[in-house]
């Protein structure tokens, strides 16, 4: 079977005065359909990065090569604004910080609204209204209708991180890209969380990419696992595989 998602010898490098910094030197891998790949690593190992330079999410800054491919599409012969299409109906992320996927000012409402007319511009205001009502209810969200009438600032970090859970899910990706949305919350909540991916994955049949540090929490959500150290993979395959035969010291 042909893989989802796939990267080809990625390579990020930054700095255009002086000496590059290679943050991602050579990476593939591929991700199967309904599947949950785990990327691990300290800080600085790339893997974060990797992920953004896959998705064409870094800055003009980075040097970004390597082929990526979408159900067999080559993405980088792509548009940057083709590319800038795929995310929602494809492709989405959820972010450390799950802030970062709100406007401050704007009401959870307002903002699920304008997510949905990004793809489907003429969607009317009560269809929008209920399809928010229907992803908050997916998420766990208690009183979704009295909820879509706050602001970001009004929930706590692990209801905020739901919310996002359910905005990047708005326009029904295939791919769900997880870049450590765990890490600012408390152990209870990292562990709800995670038990919510699961089960998104098996309802929806969505492939998930799970980038985080914590192994243990890794290792109870993905299906295969990737080791990446000073932007490299340094082993992968299946999970228990990798984690109880290790063939790095590193891991």
């Amino acid at each position: 079977m042909n893989p989802l998602f796939e990267v080809e010898n990625l390579k990020v490098a930054f700095g255009h005065h002086g000496p590059s910094v290679q943050a991602v030197r050579g990476i593939s891998w591929t991700l199967g359909r309904g599947e949950c790949l785990g990327i691990v690593g300290e800080s600085g190992s790339g893997k974060s990065v990797g992920v953004l330079g896959s998705l064409g999410l870094l800055d003009r800054q980075a040097k970004v090569s390597g082929t990526v491919r979408l159900e067999g599409q080559v993405l980088d012969a792509l548009s940057p604004d083709q590319r800038r299409r795929l995310l929602g109906p494809k492709l989405a992320m959820i972010f450390q910080e799950p802030s970062r996927a709100f406007d401050p000012i704007a009401s959870l409402e307002a903002t699920f609204i304008e997510t949905f007319r990004a793809h489907r511009p003429r969607m009317e205001r009560a269809e929008c209204r209920e399809r928010a009502i229907r992803l908050l209810k997916e998420v766990q969200i208690n009183d979704p209708e009295l909820r879509l009438k706050n602001y970001p600032h009004q929930f706590s970090g692990g209801m905020l991180q739901r919310v996002g859970i359910a905005l990047a899910l708005a326009n029904g990706p295939e791919v769900l890209f997880c870049d450590e949305p765990t890490t600012a919350l408390d152990v209870t909540i990292q562990r709800q969380i995670a038990e919510l991916l699961q089960e998104l994955k098996r309802t929806r049949h969505l492939a998930l990419v799970f980038i985080s540090h914590d192994l243990e929490l890794v290792a109870g959500l993905s299906d295969r696992i990737l080791v990446m150290y000073a932007g490299l993979i340094l082993e992968s395959g299946p999970v228990r595989k990798v984690l109880d035969s290790p063939r790095s010291p590193y891991t």
